[in-house]
């Protein structure tokens, strides 16, 4: 039989294998490339805030409009990780509520805020922008995480119309969102996720070191002052919270905080109960990792909390120290991927533990890749010297 036959025998089966075996090569190489990706993200700290406790100091209720629908508010976790160039700021909800006024984004019923201490010495600041509460023992980085307008409805106090923002102590605009700095929803999970550039921060060598606070709030580009979702005392409206203290709410230091990052429900209410009448003081929120030191604060000996089988967070109080404890375990989807990590942080004591990865073996992949392209070239031979053959 002459190569042409041959070829005209073979030559259909033979591209279906091949196709196949190609269609099977590309997806593996997508998802190494993906594993790759995800080895040089790592979790360095993590911190859980208990569900259900979205009701500012306890007696907060939401708008009545269908759009806010329960949990939206409901901060569940605050997760950072860092890579070569940047670093990420994960903040997790009960249900991000989808984007109904479609935020550029990926959200828009939230305002976030992220309160950042580093060990710079650099002199703090201990105000928050809108939401009426004072931070201690204060903070070097704030960024604002927004939906992201740019209606001229819009424009203030946020950039460039209710659009995201860092801030640095002295109230300087360090970035908005663009090439350093970046803030989107996370498709298929209930997060939204801060992008900011190593260059454009300090003390990034000693971020263990950082103290971090997480502050939810409404977003109201309509009517709100500083586009913050007013609260207000009595029962909520379509659009606006209830349940505020009159008298706070009259004075002007209603917090206008939906949740915020605490160990525990009793220490959020407790602090957003701290405010002052008398002497029209804020009410004063401690950061993450510091010791209670607030008379009106009780803090518990030992609790454990497990949320969604994420994440077990363990804080235990000592006469002058909260030890956080946070262990973390992922697989992610089909990956073969396990990572665990505990990590120990104090003021005294850092302590990691390795990352080990488990990547798929593609070498009967490539083998079946290298057997198609030596296929492939026989045949391109075989022609070659069947058209040489009839000259």
């Amino acid at each position: 039989m002459c190569y042409a036959s041959t070829l005209k025998l073979l030559g259909f089966p033979l591209l279906i294998f091949i196709g196949f075996i190609f269609l099977q090569l590309i997806p593996a190489m997508i998802v190494k490339a993906g594993l790759q990706e995800y080895t040089n993200r790592t979790l360095i700290v993590g911190f859980s805030d208990p569900e259900g406790d979205d009701n500012g100091a306890g007696g907060l209720k939401y708008p009545t409009n269908p759009v806010f629908q329960p949990g939206v508010f409901d901060l569940l976790r605050l997760e950072v990780y860092v890579d070569k160039y940047n670093v990420y700021f994960k903040v997790v909800f009960k249900n991000l509520g989808g984007n109904p006024w479609n935020g550029s984004n990926g959200f828009c019923l939230q305002h976030i805020q992220i309160y950042i201490l580093t060990t710079s010495g650099i002199t703090p600041n201990n105000t928050a922008p809108g939401v009426n509460i004072h931070v201690y023992p204060g903070w070097h980085y704030l960024i604002v995480g927004v939906g992201g307008w740019n209606n001229t409805y819009e424009q203030g106090p946020w950039p460039n119309g209710s659009n995201p923002a860092i801030y640095s102590a002295t109230g300087e605009l360090i970035a908005i969102k663009g090439e350093l700095f970046d803030v989107y929803a996370i498709p298929g999970e209930d997060a939204v996720e801060f992008k900011v550039s190593k260059t454009i921060l300090v003390d990034v060598e000693n971020i263990l070191n950082w103290r971090f606070l997480v502050v939810i709030a409404g977003h109201d580009g309509l009517t709100s002052r500083d586009k913050i979702r007013e609260v207000y005392s009595g029962e909520p409206s379509e659009w606006f919270f209830g349940g505020a203290d009159p008298v706070a709410s009259a004075l002007g230091i209603q917090p206008k905080v939906v949740d915020l990052l605490a160990p525990t429900p009793q220490d959020q209410y407790s602090m957003l109960s701290s405010y002052d009448t008398v002497k029209v003081r804020p009410a004063e929120v401690y950061m993450a990792g510091y010791v209670l030191i607030s008379p009106l604060r009780t803090a518990p000996t030992t609790f454990t909390t497990t949320i969604n089988k994420f994440f077990t967070v363990t804080v235990t109080k000592t006469t002058n120290v909260l030890t956080y404890t946070t262990i973390h375990t992922s697989i992610i989807e089909t990956r073969e991927v396990t990572t665990t990590k505990t990590l120990i942080i104090s003021r005294e004591e850092i302590e990691t533990t390795t990352e080990t990865v488990r990547i798929p073996d593609y070498t009967m992949t490539k083998i079946i890749g290298v057997v198609s392209v030596v296929t492939i070239a026989l045949l391109l031979i075989m022609l070659l010297r069947e058209k040489h053959s009839a000259k």
